[in-house]
């Protein structure tokens, strides 16, 4: 008998507060508990070790990753996505669920916690292409993007803030809503996805993305 994984029997929805432009256009902060997005792979008994949290402002996306329970630090070799640890996220500015590849306003990027600058030790973002698209996503220059990490007791804390020239499509006033997606890839932690996991097309796949509600403060 096949049996369907609990995540994929349902269309989620999410809502996703407002922030300051002002408080994370710099890419260091830290956004407030109220914005933690839920784990959906609750459904499958599984519990978190990454808390990841989003907001929103007319200009941009924030986002956050704070990975605790390491016992070393974050680890990336460049080059080498297998050996290191860094967290993916997909969106859609045009969400649709029954769009099953991706299109010009679909992107992707890898985040990396350190592995950047001279000294690779700082936090750094790369573009990630999706297979199977029906077209290519639109460029983006990535030098507009703003990173920053901080290490944790036990793991390590990383910022960024995506403005709006990054987000091709994104208008939060006529389209408040859009698809989103993340993964989470830890050297000792394992695996953290968003909803459904590795036995579902979520990297390109935009129908598997969750929906997210952008609402006003």
């Amino acid at each position: 008998m096949t049996i369907v994984a609990p995540t994929y029997l349902f269309q989620y929805r999410v809502s996703v507060g407002e922030v300051r432009e002002a408080d994370v256009a710099s890419g260091d902060f830290e956004l407030d508990e109220s914005l933690r997005l839920p784990f959906l792979r609750e459904l499958e008994a599984e519990r978190p070790f990454a808390d990841v949290r989003l907001g929103w402002s007319q200009t941009g996306l924030a986002f956050t990753v704070d990975v605790a329970g390491k016992k070393h630090p974050a680890t990336v070799e460049r080059d080498k996505p297998a050996e290191s640890d860094w967290t993916r996220i997909w969106w859609d500015t045009r969400y649709s669920a029954s769009v099953h590849r991706a299109n010009r306003l679909c992107q992707s990027l890898m985040l990396y916690p350190s592995g950047g600058g001279k000294s690779k030790t700082e936090p750094h973002v790369a573009a990630a292409s999706i297979a199977l698209a029906r077209e290519p996503s639109l460029p983006i220059s990535l030098k507009v993007i703003k990173l920053a990490t901080r290490p944790l007791k036990d793991g390590y804390h990383l910022s960024v803030w995506l403005p709006a020239e990054v987000l091709p499509g994104y208008d939060p006033e006529n389209h408040p809503q859009f698809g989103f997606y993340y993964q989470v890839h830890d050297l000792e932690k394992g695996k953290q996805h968003l909803s459904v996991g590795e036995d579902f097309p979520f990297a390109h796949d935009p129908s598997l993305w969750v929906l997210m509600d952008l609402n006003p403060a």
